[in-house]
């Protein structure tokens, strides 16, 4: 495994705009979910959301899943990854983390996404010394522009930024693989240190942050929603969930939307329960990953026929 230190040159920039996917619906690198601090950064914007009501599903329904599920191979598929370790000065206190807690999180990384199909391999550890980026690295930032230089490998390769990031409540976020029409050089995963394995935050220190954020990487939107009309995640088995009103928890037996069939998912990877209660992913999520990633990245799961996958209409 290869260790690199870079001092990074400071380029002068700015960014602050919304990506369209294919469908329309928009991800807006610079909003939060509306009603809930944003733990987690990636996000549909709610302001794009009526044009296209008509176009997502009222209830769940596991028939068009389990028409296209694949499950053909026992050998996971192997995952590149750049760990982008920015640090204020070059120590642990500094947001430094150890060549040995990266290995402890990807072992929970790959715990969580052996049934997925897919392995992860730290290729490189990279380590850049910079004050300013790991303070301001945020969403929608003229930081997060200029920390796309550190970006290696193609569509394929997972590029993974830690930060300490102060003044922000979005810990996390992850592109997901739509996103690669238009703003490839921000694709990859950004997650604060706090909530890296054996972090410092009590709610969201014990790794699965990261296999939140990773799934939102391999196409998996956030089990919840704006409201309890629709869903918009582009799975059928999750039922329709309304946003959070708190962080955290393990409240199961919730019922945020009582008027449509299932319990809210808390155990779910992309839930915002805490670390100790996530545990898991449904049938139609796995099919998913599997899809976009065959679409978008050019990995393909076997048994997954790119031209079958639909579009998220």
């Amino acid at each position: 495994m290869l260790c690199t230190t870079l001092w990074s040159t400071i380029l002068a920039s700015s960014a602050c705009f919304t990506i369209a996917s294919a469908t329309g619906l928009h991800v807006d690198r610079s909003r939060r979910l509306v009603g809930v601090d944003a733990l987690c950064g990636t996000a549909i914007d709610p302001s794009t959301i009526a044009a296209f009501r008509g176009n997502a599903r009222n209830q769940p329904s596991t028939s068009s899943i389990l028409a296209r599920r694949a499950d053909n191979s026992s050998v996971p598929l192997p995952i590149d990854v750049y760990m982008q370790i920015l640090s204020a000065d070059g120590t642990e206190e500094g947001g430094n983390i150890s060549d040995e807690t990266i290995g402890k999180q990807f072992t929970v990384l790959n715990e969580a996404f052996l049934h997925v199909g897919f392995q992860f391999r730290v290729v490189d550890i990279i380590r850049t010394i910079n004050e300013r980026w790991y303070h301001n690295l945020t969403p929608g930032s003229s930081i997060e522009e200029e920390v796309t230089v550190l970006r290696k490998g193609g569509n394929a390769t997972l590029n993974v930024y830690t930060m300490g990031a102060l003044n922000t409540s979005t810990q996390a976020w992850g592109s997901v693989p739509s996103e690669l029409q238009y703003h490839s050089q921000y694709d990859g995963v950004t997650i604060n240190g706090t909530a890296f394995l054996g972090g410092s935050d009590p709610v969201y220190g014990l790794g699965r942050s990261m296999i939140h954020e990773v799934g939102h990487w391999f196409g998996l939107y956030h089990t919840f929603a704006y409201g309890c009309e629709k869903s918009y995640d582009y799975v059928d088995d999750t039922p329709i969930e309304n946003q959070p009103i708190a962080l955290g928890g393990c409240d199961v037996g919730r019922d945020s939307c009582p008027d449509q069939p299932g319990l809210d998912l808390v155990h779910n990877y992309m839930s915002y329960s805490s670390d100790e209660c996530r545990d898991s992913f449904t049938p139609g999520q796995v099919q998913r990953m599997r899809e976009q990633m065959a679409k978008w990245r050019g990995i393909v799961y076997p048994g997954i026929v790119v031209g079958d996958i639909p579009d998220d209409v």
